[in-house]
């Protein structure tokens, strides 16, 4: 078990729903759709199990 967590998302199925003044209007806007991933480090270790 390594303790990271990585979430993907399979296709750009998230819209953006408000973006402030310090957002750069040439890299996102509001109705843009965007796609995210990461990896995090969980501390303590945890187990997740699918049903």
């Amino acid at each position: 078990m390594t303790g990271r967590l990585k979430y993907t998302t399979a296709s750009a199925n998230l819209v953006v729903k408000t973006a402030d003044a310090d957002c750069d209007p040439d890299i996102i806007n509001v109705g843009d759709s965007i796609r995210l991933s990461g990896e995090y480090q969980a501390s303590p270790k945890i187990s997740i199990t699918l049903p």
